[in-house]
């Protein structure tokens, strides 16, 4: 039985014994050689059932730590599954978070925490310091982070700060809103972006400045525009309810370099350049007559008459491009055929509508191309 105190008899054989009497003499006390001696030993010993009832302890307290355990994830459910962590502990995979008072652990993979927490900070220049990932992670031992409840399994709690922060992006971010957001990685359809911090709510979103949205030159990477760790302004073009994707503009922020150069070389009004007589030619741009030849035999297009030429201060295009312009002429169309630094205006005389002057340009380039 357990606890139970056991008895036990044994026969001892012995030659003699010594033994202290009351006056403290010593006498012998001498026995027949092999004479039993029966002594009853009390022992008070752990036996298998004591085990068995320390194991049962053990269970017993497990179960209670899981209820609690339980009950706070239960209550972290109930009002949005949002939860503040301390990291305790660093690892390949990402970070261990102590949360609910050292209730329980969850772990943040790195693969959900936000961008810019695995760059390490940013200098004074704007450029991600370059420090080896573990040192990154290690430095995030100590603080606090607000994550979201993933996954949780009896054997681990899995938690994503980015699931979070993408959390009701639409309204954080309506069409149209100018953020400051710094440049986490590149791939060549795109460069990657995260709202930087000081920004309200919008603050760590991240979204994509696709490659057609980076700048109004031709650019062949997005590498040749920006790079990782610098800041850029942008401009909140979609922001998808169900992904949390959120698509940026990096151009949509500057002014149309088609407009800077019309409205500041040549002005509606055209007055005389400000510039070198060098810089200007009275030689069509290549290919460009034989554009505005396809152009005179459009339906609808009265007449098309080159203005003048300027120089840009950068190569826009090597190729020749044709771009409609916007601003309003009383009897047509503005046109801008722009090729290396080369600009010239062109001025078509037409009664048709914006669409129909777009396909009209289309078809004569198309041609002249051919």
């Amino acid at each position: 039985m357990d606890g139970a105190v056991r008895t036990m008899t044994m026969t001892m054989v012995r030659s003699s014994a010594v033994a202290r009497g009351d006056g403290g003499a010593l006498r012998r006390c001498a026995r027949r050689v092999g004479a039993p001696t029966r002594m009853t030993v009390m022992m008070a010993g752990v036996g298998a059932s004591d085990g068995d009832g320390a194991d049962e302890k053990k269970k017993e307290d497990s179960a209670a730590r899981e209820g609690e355990i339980k009950k706070a994830l239960d209550a972290i459910m109930a009002s949005g599954g949002t939860l503040t962590g301390k990291v305790e502990v660093v690892n390949r995979g990402g970070l261990v978070l102590r949360a609910q008072k050292g209730k329980f652990r969850a772990f943040l993979p790195k693969s959900q925490m936000r961008s810019s927490r695995l760059k390490g900070d940013l200098n004074a220049q704007g450029n991600a310091q370059e420090m080896d990932e573990t040192k990154i992670l290690e430095a995030q031992i100590g603080k606090l982070i607000d994550v979201k409840l993933m996954d949780v399994t009896p054997k681990k709690i899995v938690v994503s700060e980015r699931a979070l922060l993408q959390e009701g992006a639409k309204e954080k971010l309506p069409i149209g809103t100018r953020v400051e957001v710094v440049v986490t990685s590149l791939s060549d359809f795109g460069a990657f972006v995260e709202v930087v911090d000081g920004q309200g709510p919008a603050s760590g979103l991240e979204g994509l400045v696709h490659i057609s949205e980076i700048s109004w030159n031709r650019i062949s990477h997005p590498r040749d525009a920006v790079r990782v760790g610098q800041r850029e302004s942008v401009k909140v073009l979609e922001v998808n309810s169900d992904t949390g994707r959120i698509n940026f503009s990096i151009k949509q922020t500057q002014a149309d370099p088609l407009m800077e150069t019309l409205e500041t070389i040549m002005p509606v009004t055209m007055p005389e350049p400000s510039m070198d007589e060098d810089d200007l030619s009275e030689i069509p741009l290549p290919g460009l007559p034989d554009i505005c030849s396809s152009l005179l035999k459009e339906e609808g297009i009265e007449a098309v008459i080159p203005g003048r030429q300027a120089m840009e201060q950068r190569v826009v295009s090597q190729d020749l491009e044709l771009w409609l312009t916007n601003v309003f002429v009383e009897d047509g169309y503005n046109l801008l055929a722009r090729a290396g630094r080369a600009v010239q205006e062109i001025h078509v005389v037409t009664s048709l509508d914006r669409d129909a002057i777009k396909r009209a340009i289309k078809r004569a380039t198309t041609i002249a191309k051919n």
